[in-house]
């Protein structure tokens, strides 16, 4: 097609340089509110496999999810990294997980620079120098972490 159909205050024009149709019409149903999730984040849903803290790092393996340590280099789990638990949940029960985006936590005391994947799924500041480096984000205040998972690195 090579050219739109442009609606405007009741005139129409036909541009021929345009590849799309641009139309008015009437604005259809309202539709069902999604689920509530993170204020500029993605977050899942996921069954715990052990007991969790909020703000730990896990992974997923057989349908359930994980502390995450990242001090076994012989373990590929931080390939399954899924997210931040943003609640604290018991074993089997359901945990919620922010994949991307932004968390404040007023708990938090971070300088401004990179926050690390800690021992058990914690975070950190101080870089790791065995295991696995895993970079969780970015802290631009103390109490704000701008989730950006890197790919884990096998330190030597």
């Amino acid at each position: 097609m090579n050219s739109a159909f442009i609606v405007q205050g009741g005139t129409s024009t036909v541009r021929q340089d345009s590849p799309f149709v641009i139309a008015a019409g009437q604005r259809g149903a309202k539709g069902e509110r999604g689920a509530d999730g993170s204020a500029g984040g993605q977050v899942v849903t996921r069954t715990a496999g052990q007991a969790f803290s909020a703000l730990r790092v896990g992974y997923e393996s057989q349908g359930k999810v994980y502390l995450l340590d990242p001090t076994d280099p012989a373990s590929d789990a931080v390939h399954a990294l899924i997210g931040l638990s943003t609640v604290a949940a018991a074993q089997d029960a359901e945990v919620t997980l922010q994949t991307m985006g932004t968390i404040d936590d007023s708990g938090w005391s971070w300088s401004e620079g990179l926050v690390f994947l800690g021992p058990n799924g914690t975070l950190t500041q101080t870089a790791p120098s065995t295991g696995w480096e895993v970079v969780v984000g970015w802290a631009p205040s103390a109490t704000r972490l701008n989730l950006n998972f890197s790919e884990p690195v096998l330190l030597g």
